[in-house]
């Protein structure tokens, strides 16, 4: 586990926090968690990924991050990873829509469960909550597989899934 709140047990994973600690689980060591170094790491990769997914990268690769796109951005995305807040989606969204002109809705979590109780049952997975939901079970059996194909039993055995 290389990041997740859960290498600290009860703190939360919040951006702006950095902290030293020593589990138990690795004899005791000094361990960092560096959240805003994270974040922005993070942040990177997201917009690599997203370039790939757009096509404008053919080849995937992990461990790689975009830092250049976001250079004349720093201060303004350093800015909201740093600052002492518990939920920062309105300065997300400020941003955003500073980038695209665009407006953006609000989110609200009640538009996507309507949208997915209403659907029928097999139009479930069409629904943004319902994609939401396919892709973190995949995501789940994946880190689940490379934690067993690691040797580790901890995380039990998973069927395989396919990404269709």
């Amino acid at each position: 586990m290389n990041l997740g709140h859960g290498r600290a047990g009860h703190l939360p994973d919040y951006s702006f926090i950095k902290y030293m600690y020593l589990p138990a689980w690795d004899d005791y060591k000094v361990t960092v968690k560096d959240n805003p170094s994270d974040y922005r790491h993070a942040f990177c990769q997201m917009i690599y990924a997203m370039k790939y997914i757009r096509g404008d990268i053919g080849t995937f690769e992990t461990e790689t991050y975009d830092f250049d796109s976001v250079r004349k951005y720093e201060d303004r995305i350093d800015g909201i990873i740093r600052k002492r807040q518990l939920i920062a989606s309105e300065d997300w969204k400020l941003f955003g829509e500073e980038l695209s002109c665009h407006a953006i809705d609000d989110f609200d979590a009640n538009r996507y469960r309507d949208e997915y109780k209403k659907a029928s049952k097999n139009d479930t997975d069409s629904t943004f909550l319902g994609a939401f939901i396919k892709g973190a079970v995949a995501h789940k059996g994946m880190v689940c597989d490379r934690i067993y194909q690691s040797g580790n039993n901890l995380a039990g055995f998973v069927r395989e899934l396919s990404c269709d």
